[in-house]
């Protein structure tokens, strides 16, 4: 018979004032067959406590508390879930996204936009066109050529990856279902072609379905970061893809944007699934950035 499991998973909320700390934790009803491991049981019902108070007392900010991989799925639905760093006073809906159009983050022609993982949905790119920027979208999955939308707005049928390759095998998913094979490139590598490589990258948004945390990687290790005033992305942790094994060393490259200046305006988790076996937490975050340099 299953063992039911009522469980910390992660801190959802967590204020410090002075003299008090309030915690607030998500608790879940899950189903642990029997063949689940002690360690697991005892992690995911206890263990996580510990992470919670370690995370607001700062000792993880290196991540070196954390080793396994619900350790580090909690802290990172919890930053998911958590009260935003930066209030924008002057926010913007632009199509499926928002704009933060705070000085000195402000976006105004002419601007250059980046737009990764269309899906058919051109409702954010095309609303940035519309405030005059030039826009650039990207998706290899939608079975189009590359061509010209609007006066502003150029698709391309190129993906967004860690490394440039014309014969990528796309991962199935609910947007590929048959074998596909992609042209991808780093962001260093199209801003290249483009021409835009001295240029201020106002706007990037990247929706790519778990490819994201090797871009977010490369992009990082090419120093591109410096050049881009606000970073929109959605997130992904699925069931089987990325790895568990590899969550803590996600989490802290995670933790890395922070100390690149990347702080987050407004959060959009998405439905979750706290199961073990069919975990599965993503969110969209959209990040102003505070060491942003006009000159790249």
């Amino acid at each position: 018979m299953p063992v039911r499991c009522k469980y910390v998973l992660g801190v959802v909320l967590a204020v410090a004032i002075p003299g008090n700390l309030y915690l607030m934790f998500t608790y879940m009803d899950v189903n642990l067959s029997p063949v689940t491991s002690t360690l697991q049981i005892s992690g995911l019902c206890r263990s996580l406590l510990k992470v919670g108070n370690d995370q607001v007392s700062n000792k993880t900010a290196t991540g070196t508390s954390v080793t396994e991989w619900w350790q580090a799925a909690a802290l990172l639905y919890w930053s998911f879930v958590s009260p935003v760093e930066y209030k924008c006073k002057s926010l913007t809906a632009v199509g499926n996204w928002h704009l933060c159009q705070d000085q000195p983050y402000a976006v105004k022609p002419p601007c250059l936009v980046y737009s990764f993982g269309i899906a058919n949905d051109f409702s954010f790119d095309d609303a940035m066109g519309k405030i005059g920027c030039e826009v650039h979208s990207f998706d290899p999955s939608m079975h189009k050529e590359d061509h010209r939308r609007s006066d502003r707005v150029t698709f391309h049928a190129m993906g967004l990856s860690g490394v440039d390759s014309d014969t990528f095998e796309a991962r199935k998913d609910m947007y590929v279902k048959n074998t596909q094979l992609w042209k991808i490139r780093t962001l260093k590598t199209i801003m290249k072609e483009l021409g835009h490589e001295h240029r201020v990258l106002d706007v990037l948004k990247i929706d790519v379905e778990g490819h994201e945390w090797a871009v977010v990687k490369n992009i990082m290790e090419d120093g591109i970061f410096k050049k881009i005033r606000q970073f929109y992305l959605e997130w992904h942790l699925f069931p089987d893809w990325p790895a568990k094994s590899s969550y803590v060393s996600l989490y802290q490259l995670y933790t890395k944007l922070t100390q690149l200046g990347l702080t987050a305006f407004r959060k959009s988790p998405h439905p979750h699934n706290f199961n073990p076996r069919s975990f599965n937490i993503q969110g969209d975050n959209n990040y102003i950035n505070l060491n942003f340099t006009s000159v790249a």
